[in-house]
Order: C-alpha cells, then structure tokens, then sequence
C-alpha cells in the first residue's frame, strides 16, 4: 500500500467497517473518510491523523507513512490490531486527545514547542 488512502481503506476493511462506521468511531465526517480514501484529500490534519489512528487501532506513523509490513501494519500477517498498537498511538495516559484538539492554534504550537525541547533535552548525549 503506497498512499495514505490505501492504508486508510485497507485497515477500514480489516475491521469490516462501512465509512460511516469509521466516520463514527473516528468522530470524522463520511465524506472526509471518502474524500481520504479516494485520494482526493491526501494530507490529513494532525488531529484527524490521531483521530483515524485511535478508531483503527494503527500508529499514525503506520498511517502516514506506511512502513513496510510491520508489526504496526494491519495487513501483516503476525500483527492483530488491539491494545498493544493502540496504546502507541495516543502516547498520554492522563491527557484525552480531545484536550489538544480544544487547545488554539497558538497553544498547540507552544506545547508541541515545550515537548520537542523536552525530548532534545531528556536524550542522553552521543
């Protein structure tokens, strides 16, 4: 699977969903997940990435970008799509990702800012 449409649908299907079931369980619009799938909308936003990520159980890496049949690819054979994907895609434990999404252009900018400075700093160096 080579583009973000194809990775959407192939997942989609695996779990035998319809695009409205999706749509529901992503909190997307039907159209939206049509738009993705029929590579009319190819770049998502990084909530509607996380919010598709969560709903179907994959890593918004996997997402994204589509590593080669990995263990987070819901097409490999040894992967199941459950908990242990789905903990890596949403990484905060007390924090909901309709928190963020809450969150002015202007303070996810300035989180995003103050996690990057924390990850360049907590790393031991090389």
């Amino acid at each position: 699977m080579k583009t973000f449409g194809q990775r959407v649908r192939t997942a989609r299907l695996q779990r035998g969903w319809t695009q409205k079931e999706l749509a529901n369980a992503s909190g997307l619009t039907q159209s939206a997940i049509g738009n993705y799938e029929k590579e009319w909308r190819t770049d998502p936003t990084s909530a509607a990435l996380l919010k598709l990520a969560s709903a179907l159980s994959v890593t918004p890496e996997w997402l994204q970008q589509g590593p080669q049949q990995g263990r987070n690819s819901p097409s490999s054979k040894t992967a199941c799509p459950g908990t242990q994907v789905q903990a890596r895609a949403w990484p905060f434990t007390r924090i909901h990702p309709k928190e963020i999404e809450a969150l002015s252009t202007t303070e996810r900018q300035l989180l995003e800012a103050l996690i990057e400075t924390f990850i360049r700093h907590s790393r031991p160096p090389r």
